[in-house]
């Protein structure tokens, strides 16, 4: 189908190999024009395929540097159908790297945060993005959009107003859109989860697109779930942010989700040993970073052990 992710990656490619053949004709422009604009992917798909093209194109260029342009002349069938065969290996690697997610918008600004640390970034466009622990993102800004792409970890995002360039971010198949609000996009390895604080946001995956409020979570649990969207009251989204501050507040999940929590943003991991203890609910607020703190913390409410072997902190219940 036309609106398939990799049909759309191998057009933009075609696309990407005429562009660079030459001025496009009166007509391949009307076409180009009306490609883009049917579909708010194709632009950014375009971008990604110039980009690759660029980058094939000068190992083409060292490839052929010792041919004379004569030879050149003299082959052009030859070099066309060449042209094409690697427009098909851009168009297989833009794919790829659309699949996998980890594409970096050409031209994009990297920012990433450690393990432990809370970033916070004024955007060229004035923007605000905060990010969590171990996180990476890819902005780029153009004349008629803003993308950013998030490779790893959790973001908040706060968009300036702006109606000519709408605010994309992209994670993992998921694009969330928005003109001027703000909201939260966390991914953990399939997982999508995107908690709107302000305005409204337009979620797509594919040709599913749903618009989600304020106050309001939406999860993509696995590649092949559907999108849930969920309520979330103003009590839960001020837990849900309390990273912003550096801290980690739980409302009687169970232990095993908060140790996950907690692990996020320490090298010292903790390991629950018990199952039962697992299970036991964790109430309060706590340092994200301090997992010595929030191990002792659970010891203490739940009457469990603490064994620190190496850089790891086990709970155990305790010895009957």
């Amino acid at each position: 189908m036309e609106h398939e992710p990799n049909s759309i990656e191998i057009e933009a490619s075609r696309w990407a190999a005429r562009l660079d053949a030459g001025p496009l004709s009166g007509t391949e422009q009307a076409e180009l024009d009306h490609w883009v604009s049917s579909d708010r992917r194709r632009h950014g798909a375009l971008i990604r395929a110039q980009a690759a093209w660029l980058d094939a194109d000068r190992l083409a260029a060292l490839a052929g540097s010792a041919a004379s342009a004569a030879s050149r002349e003299a082959r052009p069938q030859s070099r066309r159908a060449f042209t094409w065969a690697l427009a098909a290996c851009v168009a297989v690697l833009c794919v790829t790297l659309a699949v996998l997610g980890y594409f970096d918008f050409p031209g994009g600004q990297t920012y990433a945060s450690e393990i432990g640390e809370v970033r916070r970034i004024e955007l060229p466009d004035g923007s605000q993005l905060a990010l969590n622990t171990d996180t990476r993102a890819t902005v780029h800004f153009g004349k008629s959009e803003r993308d950013v792409a998030l490779q790893r970890g959790e973001a908040l995002f706060t968009v300036a107003h702006d109606a000519s360039r709408p605010f994309v971010v992209y994670a993992n198949d998921v694009r969330v859109r928005a003109v001027g609000t703000a909201f939260v996009v966390r991914v953990d390895n399939a997982r999508v989860d995107i908690l709107v604080t302000e305005g409204v946001v337009e979620l797509a995956r594919g040709a599913d697109v749903q618009r989600v409020t304020a106050n309001h979570k939406a999860v993509i649990a696995s590649s092949d779930s559907r999108l849930d969207i969920e309520p979330v009251d103003p009590p839960g989204v001020s837990r849900q942010l309390a990273w912003r501050e550096g801290m980690a507040a739980f409302a009687g999940e169970p232990l095993s989700v908060a140790v996950a929590e907690i692990n996020r943003h320490s090298r010292h991991q903790i390991y629950v040993d018990d199952p039962a203890l697992a299970a036991q609910p964790v109430i309060g607020i706590f340092h994200a970073n301090d997992a010595e703190q929030f191990a002792n913390a659970a010891a203490a409410t739940f009457g469990a052990q603490v064994v620190r072997e190496n850089e790891s902190i086990h709970l155990r219940a305790p010895a009957r």
